[in-house]
């Protein structure tokens, strides 16, 4: 996995937070796991697969009713044409755009199962929390070894320890999503500071 810069992983692939809702209150209709954050991420993946597939399968038939209208000369006005290549360029926009979203979701998934298996394979919250910051500040050992950023890391590798340990729950999930607000925040907060 080649690493980037911290902004640029945070913008591309949105790694932190994960449109992290305010509140997660469980419901009698809803089980625990419904909104747990690498489920969602997959649902949201496969919801924008299928718009693409569905974008895909407009365009080819944009394509074909062109190709129809051309090669029979039934377009009629020139002005039909154009319509047609319109629509066929806008269907070639929303096919790259969905391409885009579905190439940063998959980007922002990896990340995530790969913080999730650090829970799983290191016993501690501490080396835990140095492998999240390796992953997420590559290239800025200032920043990796600055207190707030370290205690952000840890409370969220604690949590993930939580969860992998204890098993899902809405609450376990919730202190996940508020860990990885706060780690967020101080990344940013210490990218500003930094750039200055």
């Amino acid at each position: 996995m080649a690493y980037q810069d911290v902004n640029e992983t945070l913008k591309r692939a949105r790694v932190l937070p994960f449109h992290a809702k305010k509140s997660v209150k469980p419901t009698a209709d809803r089980g625990a796991s419904s909104q747990h954050l690498l489920t969602e991420m997959e649902n949201e993946l496969a919801i924008v697969s299928e718009r693409l597939r569905g974008a895909n399968q407009r365009l080819g038939e944009l394509e074909t009713e062109y190709n129809e209208s051309v090669f029979s000369r039934r377009h009629g006005k020139p002005s039909a044409l154009l319509e047609m290549l319109r629509d066929k360029e806008e269907a070639r926009l929303r096919i790259t755009a969905l391409m885009d979203m579905e190439r940063r979701l998959q980007s922002r998934m990896e990340i995530y199962k790969l913080i999730y298996s650090y829970a799983g394979v290191f016993s501690t919250d501490a080396v835990v929390s140095s492998h999240l910051r390796r992953l997420l500040l590559p290239q800025s050992p200032t920043l990796r070894s600055s207190r707030e950023i370290r205690d952000a890391a840890t409370a969220l590798a604690h949590a993930l320890h939580e969860y992998c340990e204890n098993g899902p729950s809405d609450d376990r999930d919730a202190s996940i999503r508020t860990a990885v607000g706060q780690l967020r925040e101080r990344l940013e907060k210490a990218r500003a500071a930094m750039s200055l």
